[in-house]
């Protein structure tokens, strides 16, 4: 009962469709692509007395229904905490500075491992010919430019510095080994690399991907680590046989830049959510705070929460409307471009119904106020707002059931192909060829990563929102 009581801030509840069901609403936090939504509902799907559970991306909401006879609400929190899913009050915005704090981890993330991927390609790229040599110059100044970028809002100056720095570092190591100045030691240097981001930079996608996979869903953390590990175990390989010409280096570069691709996608997905979210933040934060109403003849102000029904609001001129209401007195043109979607202003006498969001034109209104709180006109507004964006659209659902066979079918083929090298040669010449049996592996891994299909319909979405929000499109 205690844990419940600690936990109850983390979600509201909801009557269920049914008279014995109830539905619980929550705000989930790291969700990146529909995959991370796959997850969840499979997760939460599982556990006894669980009927329905809906997972919005583009709204960070879970809504789930359950039996409250088999399932407990402080148990069904508790699993999307273990899956690795921050978790917080549905009810709550979370503030400007808040979303700015989670972009700025995820970008120092990302530079980190730009810089760790920079300089394993420095120790591995072959510059044979001239198109190999452009080739390198491209994948170089591409991922700099990428670090300044991302830098670049919260300082120009340090932008420069480090994307500067990461150029002086790449060179200073593509030089060392085309010097053969580093002998030896390039296949450790790499590995020490891919041991940084895998176990430390990337951490949090191990976490994810264990807790799924401990849980029988195979989704796009299972996936990279796979990938990850699999190039951590060719590397490692190398280093024991210590083989002439095999890839040893080169397998441990392939893990540091998986973990990089996938926290570029997160990062990606958070930036365009948080600022979407902004946007449709602004658009909402209509009501106003305070309100001016007369009370005993004498016109005070108070907070708007602490308005009641029968009060009588003064509008002046200019001033945006706190309230729903009847005028029972005064005379004006009111906007309700934002709130209705009216492109001139309506003229509102004695008897006429005002929403609360409007703007009061020239003249001075009293209005009694007929709807507070949630009833009121811009809260019903908000909550179908809200309502409609945790809603899937049907693409959303063909990309979910893409989903769900796709990542299975990759690792399969993965194998496939990591049999087929060991097998066939081994038939031929009596010798398998590791090497390339697991660079075949690794190669169907890294080009069948599903976070690019997964993550670029809902955020499509998630964009349309922000920018209809931008434009008073509610």
């Amino acid at each position: 009962m205690a844990a419940i009581t600690a936990m109850e801030r983390f979600w509201t509840e909801e009557p269920g469709s049914r008279p014995n069901r109830r539905k619980i609403r929550t705000r989930i936090g790291e969700l990146h692509c529909s995959l991370c939504t796959g997850t969840i509902e499979q997760a939460l799907g599982r556990l006894p007395g669980v009927e329905k559970v809906a997972v919005s991306l583009t709204h960070e909401q879970a809504l789930i229904e359950f039996d409250p006879d088999r399932a407990d609400p402080a148990r069904l929190i508790q699993t999307l905490r273990d899956i690795g899913y921050t978790i917080s009050d549905p009810t709550r915005l979370r503030s400007f500075e808040e979303e700015e704090r989670d972009l700025v981890r995820e970008a120092r993330r990302f530079v980190a491992a730009v810089g760790l991927s920079l300089a394993s390609l420095a120790l591995i790229a072959r510059t044979g010919s001239v198109w190999g040599l452009a080739l390198v110059a491209l994948v170089f100044a591409t991922l700099t430019g990428l670090v300044f970028i991302v830098l670049r809002p919260g300082s120009r100056v340090i932008a420069s510095a480090v994307a500067t720095g990461f150029a002086a570092l790449t060179l200073i190591l593509f030089g060392l080994r085309a010097a053969s100045a580093l002998g030896g030691t390039t296949p450790w240097i790499t590995a020490l690399f891919a041991i940084i981001l895998v176990f430390g930079v990337a951490r949090h996608i191990q976490v994810m991907a264990f807790q799924a996979f401990r849980r029988g869903i195979l989704n796009q953390h299972v996936l990279l680590e796979i990938g990850a590990f699999a190039g951590l175990a060719g590397g490692a390989i190398g280093l024991t046989i210590d083989q002439p010409g095999y890839p040893t280096a080169s397998f441990f570069a392939v893990a540091t830049m998986v973990c990089t691709y996938h926290i570029f996608s997160e990062w990606l997905s958070l930036i365009v959510k948080t600022r979407s979210s902004q946007a449709v933040k602004r658009l909402l934060d209509l009501q106003p705070e305070l309100a001016r109403v007369v009370r005993d003849g004498a016109e005070i102000e108070i907070p708007a929460s602490e308005v009641r029904i029968g009060d009588l609001a003064r509008i002046r001129p200019g001033e945006r409307l706190p309230v729903d209401g009847t005028v029972i007195d005064g005379r004006s043109a009111i906007d309700q471009a934002l709130v209705t979607g009216e492109p001139l202003p309506v003229e509102k006498a004695v008897g006429d119904a005002v929403v609360g969001g409007s703007i009061n034109g020239t003249g001075t209104l009293l209005v009694r106020v007929t709807a507070i709180g949630e009833d009121s006109f811009l809260r019903r507004v908000i909550r179908q707002v809200e309502d409609a964006r945790a809603l899937k659209p049907g693409v959303l659902h063909l990309v979910d059931r893409i989903l769900r066979v796709y990542t299975p079918t990759v690792l399969v083929i993965a194998i496939g192909a990591l049999i087929l090298w060991l097998v066939v040669p081994a038939l031929v010449s009596g010798h398998p060829l590791v090497d390339r049996a697991v660079f075949a592996a690794l190669t169907v891994l890294v080009m069948g990563y599903p976070c690019a299909m997964g993550i670029s319909a809902p955020l499509s979405i998630v964009r349309g929102a922000g920018e209809a929000a931008d434009r008073g499109i509610l």
